[in-house]
C-alpha cells in the first residue's frame, strides 16, 4: 500500500489522544479524517499535511498549514469552523483538529449551474458575512471564500453555513509580517473565479477582498453562475480587473434575481475597494435588511404567470356570475389558484347562454307619484370634541429572577408577545430580553441553552428585542424557552 493511500492512517492514533476512524476527503495540501478524540469518544476531523509535499515545497506547506491552525483557532463564532488542537508528530506529519461538520458543502447545492430561492442565498452570505466579520475584527483575511469552503450544516430547524479552511489566511493589522510563508509582492493566491482586483494584481489586500469574493459567491448562488469565466486564470484575471460585472438577466437569461439583491452583489462587486461596502458589518445590515423588507410577488414570465392566470380566472367567474353560471366560475377560479409559475394556463370555452327575459305585461300599469313633501331645514350638526386617551406606557424590562408572568385570559392576552410560536406577556419578554443579553455563558447553560446556541448568542448580542433573537438563525424555539424560563 502506497504511503500516500489515506487507508495507511486508520488506526494510527494523532497526537496521542485521536485515533483514526475513516477518511472523509482530500484537499490541495491536506487529507482530512474522522477520528474520536480520547476519553471523550467525541467525532472530531483531522486535517494531515499530505505525505508527498517534500522538499522545499513541504517545509512552505507546513508553515501555512500550522499557522492556518494558530490564527483559525483564535476564531470563536458559529460561522467558522472551530479548531480544538494542532501539533506536529514525531515523524514530522503535521495535524490539526477540528469540530466534525454533518452537512453538505454549498458547492455541491449548486453544481451543474443550479441557484438557490433568493431568500435562502441571501441568508447563507449574510451568515457567512457574519463569520467573516468575526475573522477580520482579529486582522484575519480569508482570501478563499467560495462555495467549495463553505459547509451547509441544518441544525435545529434551521441553516447554518460555515466557513472553513483558512489555508490561505492573511494577517492584516498594520504590521509588517516577513517570514518564509508569507505571500512575496507580485504573485497572487486564492481561486481565480473569486479573486479580487487587488489580489489578482498581487497587490496587498485588506478584508475588503473578502468581500469581494463574498459578492461573486452571491452572485453565483442566485445565478448558477460566476460574473467572468475564462480558459485560464490569466484570462479570468483580466477580466477581474477590467471588464464591468454583465446584469444578471444577461449572465443567466431567466433568472428573475430581486433588483434590491442584486444591486446588494453589484455593491460587492466593485473593482475600486473604496466603492465597496465598508466592512462585512454593512454587509449584514445591508442583507438583514432586504431580508427584512415584504416578499416580492412572482414576477412574470410570460402570458402564463399565476398573476394572468388568476385575473383571467376572476373575469370569467364575474362574467359567469352575473349570467348565473356560478358552478363553472369557482371552477376556473381554482384552476387559475393551482398553476405554477412559467406554467400557461388555457381556460376551457364557455358556453354562451342567452339572459332569460321577464314576460311584459300586456297593458301598462299607470305608476302615480307619491306627493313631494316640503323640504325642511336640517340644522349643522354640533361638532364634538375628541376624547383625550390616556397614553399607555411602554413594557420595561423585569429584573433577572422575577417570577415568569403568564398571558392572562381578555385584553391581556391579546398584547402578548409571539416568538417563534411561544406566547409570551411584554413583561416575560423584557425579562427573557435582559437575560440573554447580560447572562454569562455559565448562566447560559445553566438556564438550558445548548453550547451552540451560547456561542450564537455571545457573538451576536445585544439583540434589539427577543422577536429579533427568536428570528436569529441556530435559535429555536428550544432556546426561547431556556432564556424565557430562566431563574
Amino acid at each position: 500500500m502506497e504511503a500516500t493511500d489515506p487507508r495507511a492512517w486508520i488506526g494510527r492514533t494523532v497526537g496521542g489522544r485521536y485515533p483514526i476512524v475513516a477518511p472523509l476527503g482530500r484537499g490541495g495540501a491536506g487529507q482530512v479524517f474522522l477520528a474520536r478524540q480520547q476519553p471523550l469518544g467525541r467525532e472530531v476531523a483531522v486535517k494531515l499535511l499530505r505525505p508527498e509535499l517534500l522538499g522545499s515545497s513541504r517545509d512552505e506547506y507546513q508553515a501555512r498549514f500550522l499557522r492556518e491552525a494558530a490564527l483559525a483557532g483564535r476564531i470563536a463564532h458559529p460561522n467558522v469552523v472551530t479548531v480544538h488542537d494542532y501539533g506536529v508528530e514525531d515523524d514530522g506529519t503535521s495535524y490539526v483538529v477540528m469540530e466534525l461538520l454533518h452537512g453538505d458543502l454549498l458547492a455541491d447545492l449548486v453544481q451543474g449551474g443550479l441557484a438557490l430561492e433568493p431568500h435562502r442565498a441571501a441568508r447563507i452570505v449574510r451568515d457567512i458575512a457574519k463569520g467573516l466579520r468575526a475573522a477580520h475584527d482579529l486582522g484575519l483575511v480569508h482570501r478563499d471564500v467560495k462555495p467549495h469552503n463553505v459547509v451547509v450544516v441544518e441544525e435545529d430547524g434551521g441553516e447554518r453555513p460555515v466557513l472553513i479552511d483558512f489555508g490561505l489566511v492573511k494577517v492584516h493589522d498594520g504590521e509588517d509580517h516577513d517570514s518564509a510563508y508569507e505571500t512575496r509582492k507580485g504573485t497572487y493566491m486564492g481561486t481565480p473565479a473569486y479573486m479580487a482586483p487587488e489580489q489578482a494584481r498581487g497587490d496587498g489586500v485588506d478584508p475588503r477582498a473578502d468581500l469581494y469574493a463574498l459578492g461573486v459567491m452571491l452572485y453565483r448562488l442566485l445565478t448558477g453562475a460566476v460574473p467572468f469565466w475564462a480558459d485560464n486564470p490569466l484570462g479570468l484575471a483580466v477580466q477581474h480587473l477590467t471588464e464591468p460585472v454583465p446584469p444578471m438577466e444577461v449572465r443567466a437569461p431567466g433568472c428573475n434575481v430581486p433588483p434590491g439583491l442584486e444591486a446588494i452583489a453589484r455593491r460587492l462587486l466593485e473593482k475600486d475597494p473604496a466603492r465597496r461596502y465598508a466592512d462585512a458589518t454593512e454587509v449584514v445590515v445591508a442583507l438583514d435588511a432586504w431580508l427584512a423588507g415584504p416578499l416580492p410577488l412572482p414576477e412574470p414570465r410570460g402570458s402564463g404567470t399565476p398573476l394572468a392566470a388568476l385575473g383571467a380566472g376572476i373575469g370569467a367567474f364575474g362574467l359567469l356570475l352575473a349570467a348565473g353560471g356560478l358552478v363553472v366560475g369557482f371552477g376556473l377560479l381554482g384552476l387559475a389558484l393551482r398553476s405554477r409559475p412559467g406554467e400557461v394556463v388555457a381556460l376551457p370555452p364557455v358556453e354562451a347562454r342567452p339572459l332569460e327575459t321577464p314576460a311584459v305585461p300586456a297593458a301598462p300599469v299607470p305608476v302615480v307619484a307619491p306627493p313631494v313633501a316640503p323640504a325642511v331645514p336640517v340644522a349643522p350638526p354640533v361638532p364634538v370634541p375628541p376624547r383625550p386617551v390616556a397614553p399607555r406606557p411602554l413594557p420595561m424590562p423585569v429584573p433577572v429572577g422575577a417570577p415568569l408572568p403568564l398571558p392572562m385570559p381578555g385584553d391581556a392576552a391579546t398584547r402578548a408577545v409571539m416568538v417563534d410560536g411561544l406566547p409570551l406577556t411584554p413583561e416575560a419578554a423584557g425579562r427573557a430580553l435582559a437575560f440573554v443579553n447580560g447572562a454569562s455563558a455559565e448562566e447560559l447553560r445553566r438556564a438550558g441553552v445548548y453550547d451552540k446556541g451560547v456561542e450564537i448568542i455571545l457573538a451576536q448580542r445585544p439583540f434589539v428585542s427577543l422577536e429579533a433573537f427568536g428570528a436569529t438563525y441556530g435559535i429555536g424555539r428550544k432556546t426561547v424557552e431556556a432564556v424565557a424560563g430562566a431563574r
